[in-house]
């Protein structure tokens, strides 16, 4: 907030301060100023004023002092009294001063900076004509008005130089010496001033301009926020009605732009800067705002607007009074409102309310200026008003956009918390292959099909080892058991689809390999495991995983309000068929023939162990023993054994019951704890019987 007050303060002093002795009657004395060292003059004050007449500027030396009528200037001559009457805004006079100098000064170059006069005029110095603008006269169909900013110079040729002014007014409700000063200075001190006042309108010009495409782009982006393209509006039209109040630099680049519409876009532009800012306001403070004033005075500020349309200036101006008034009310009104949404003190209250205030006070300068109340000597701080206003609207977005920054980052963060939760429940993976990017995006039917290989584990026994158990105890043992196992499938590029109970249901979508060196990871880690539950007085568990390859539809299944991903196929219910071979031959890990194919067979150790023809299924699946994990004999054992092993089962499957038998037999002699080959005896003892 100090920072703030510090760019008002140094802004205010931005505002250029001249030198200006208030002239009494008519006389200037600057005899004793160094003119080539001071700055610009105003020559406000006391000049003498003749209505109804455009006197000789050649025979004003020697009939000056006869001339006893005075008017204050700036001001309009609409108050000027002529036998007793005050003579109103139309009609036409003379103003005069006499400037002294001393006899130093003579020969000297000064320059007037002389302002837009009511509504024309023609300036001398001494005799000469040194500016006009429009075209002056005694009747409207004589005269022209027009508004351009001059410079007229002149040499100091005698102690006594003598200013007259011819003016005319038929177009506006006021006329004469209005509103802005004539400057007087050298070349060096009026260039200045220029320059300043330039750099002042054209920097508050360019904020204005800026923030306007910025407040319209903000409403663009994000078409609920009226309150922005409100803004938008209001800022753009004070950037207009710069260019068309004080020194009017519009003129200054179409020295023939149309004064009527000049003046038109000049009200109505002021009209809807009101309206606009009250819509601001409501907006701003919608809360304390009622919806029925602020109706009412939009309305009056649409009404104004459409009469400046259809009438002429002579007529539309005289509304202005009027229009004072209201906005008068209008911006009391917002004050009050402003002071008590206050009181609420959230942090972008008091910058706001600053800004607010800064704005108030100037439209009220700008309209007492106008009626020539004049209470800073400054007129158009309205510009300057919306500059601190919009400084204070920086300071408070700088404000939101750090809260919303800080929300963004609590938001992501919590987010980001959110989808590794949902990860948890609903794989990354299963999302990638879905096209998703966020659990947000899933909706019931999404699927996709996809070859993997499909892994189905499941514990031998569970049922008995629960039933030892108590409910805390099984999860903690379900959850011990678990943990252990899906590191392993994700470190082999899969997977877990879902857990059914003791189950595990994992998916490999790269490589058929992935999904047996995940399996023969396991038993590995089951070994330790057993290990650990030894040592705590804990059964051994045992695990058995069926692995298969085949296509598969993964997808979103179940109803608006409780939905979950899944996998539907025939390749998942034959992985678990084949799991459950697993009981029938005392093994560890089976895989299909399909898997096989897809292997690179060199690098693991296997072996045929049946042919079977599945639950549901009508052809025959062949199916293999993995056995990488045994220790490095038995390794060897089944090595050895292999060839006998895979023929006693070849002629199994092709009914030589006593060459199956006796190959069988070779395989028990070098291994005697094969367990497959004393299976394979059992039932050729139960066919011999048969």
């Amino acid at each position: 907030m100090k920072f703030f007050f510090l760019i008002v303060f140094f802004f205010c002093s931005c505002i250029h301060k001249s030198d200006s002795s208030k002239i009494k009657s008519a006389n200037f004395d600057l005899s004793e100023i160094n003119l080539n060292q001071s700055k610009e003059i105003k020559l406000d004050g006391e000049w003498k004023f003749i209505w109804n007449d455009f006197l000789d500027p050649v025979k004003i030396q020697t009939e000056y002092s006869k001339f006893n009528s005075f008017m204050k200037v700036p001001s309009s001559w609409n108050q000027f009294e002529q036998d007793g009457k005050k003579v109103g805004g139309l009609g036409f006079g003379t103003y005069l001063l006499k400037l002294k100098f001393s006899k130093e000064q003579i020969g000297e170059v000064l320059i007037l900076r002389i302002p837009h006069f009511g509504t024309s005029y023609k300036l001398y110095v001494n005799e000469k004509l040194i500016s006009e603008n429009g075209k002056i006269g005694t009747s409207k169909e004589e005269s022209e008005p027009n508004y351009i900013l001059k410079m007229g110079s002149f040499v100091i040729s005698s102690e006594e130089v003598y200013i007259t002014i011819h003016v005319s007014n038929f177009y506006h409700r006021k006329g004469g010496f209005r509103f802005d000063s004539i400057y007087l200075g050298n070349v060096s001190a009026i260039d200045k001033f220029n320059s300043d006042s330039k750099f002042y309108m054209f920097f508050l010009l360019g904020s204005l301009v800026v923030m306007s495409f910025y407040h319209f782009g903000l409403f663009f982006l994000r078409r609920e926020d009226i309150t922005a393209l409100v803004f938008g509006i209001f800022c753009s039209l004070i950037a207009i009605r710069m260019t068309l109040v004080g020194d009017i630099w519009i003129t200054s680049i179409l020295p023939n732009f149309n004064w009527n519409l000049l003046y038109k876009i000049d009200y109505i532009s002021l009209f809807l800067t009101s309206g606009s800012f009250t819509l601001f306001s409501y907006f701003i403070f919608a809360k304390n705002f009622h919806k029925i004033i602020l109706k009412v005075f939009i309305f009056f500020y649409l009404t104004h607007s459409i009469l400046v349309l259809v009438t002429k200036p002579i007529f539309f101006s005289n509304t202005l009074i009027f229009f004072q008034v209201i906005m008068s009310i209008n911006s009391i009104y917002i004050l009050v409102i402003m002071f008590l949404s206050a009181r609420e003190k959230n942090s972008e209250a008091i910058p706001a309310l600053i800004g607010l205030i800064f704005i108030v006070l100037t439209i009220i300068n700008d309209l007492l200026y106008n009626n020539e109340i004049y209470i800073t000597g400054f007129d158009n701080l309205l510009p300057f008003g919306v500059f601190i206003f919009i400084f204070s609207q920086s300071f408070i977005l700088s404000q939101l956009f750090s809260n919303a920054f800080k929300s963004v980052k609590v938001l992501s963060s919590d987010l980001s918390k959110t989808n590794e939760a949902y990860s948890k429940f609903v794989p990354i993976e299963f999302l990638n292959y879905l096209n998703k990017d966020s659990i947000m995006e899933i909706k019931l039917g999404d699927q996709v099909q996809k070859e993997m290989t499909i892994l189905f584990s499941d514990m031998r026994s569970f049922t008995l080892l629960s039933e030892k158990l108590t409910p805390k105890e099984n999860f903690n043992f379900l959850n011990s058991y678990l943990s252990r196992m899906n590191p392993i499938i994700q470190k082999n590029s899969g997977f877990i689809d879902k857990y059914i109970g003791d189950a595990i249901l994992g998916l490999f979508p790269n490589q058929a390999a992935d999904g047996v060196n995940a399996a023969i990871e396991m038993q590995k880690e089951i070994v330790l495991y057993n290990k650990h539950r030894e040592n705590r007085n804990y059964s051994p568990i045992q695990v058995g995983s069926g692995i298969h390859t085949g296509n598969l539809m993964l997808g979103i299944i179940g109803a608006a309000d409780r939905m979950e991903g899944t996998v539907i196929a025939d390749s998942v219910n034959l992985a678990s068929r084949i799991e459950g071979m697993n009981k029938i031959y005392n093994l560890n890990i089976i895989i299909s023939d399909t898997v096989l194919g897809k292997i690179d067979k060199s690098k693991f150790q296997y072996r045929l162990i049946d042919k079977v023809k599945m639950k549901g299924k009508t052809i025959y699946t062949t199916i293999y023993e993995i056995f990488d994990f045994e220790n490095e004999s038995l390794i060897e054992l089944k090595n050895k054994t292999k060839k006998d092993f895979e023929l006693g089962i070849e002629s199994f499957l092709n009914q030589s019951n006593e060459d199956s038998k006796n190959y069988f037999e070779k395989v028990l002699q070098i291994n005697p704890n094969d367990q497959v080959a004393k299976i394979y005896l059992e039932k050729l003892g139960k066919s011999f019987t048969n």
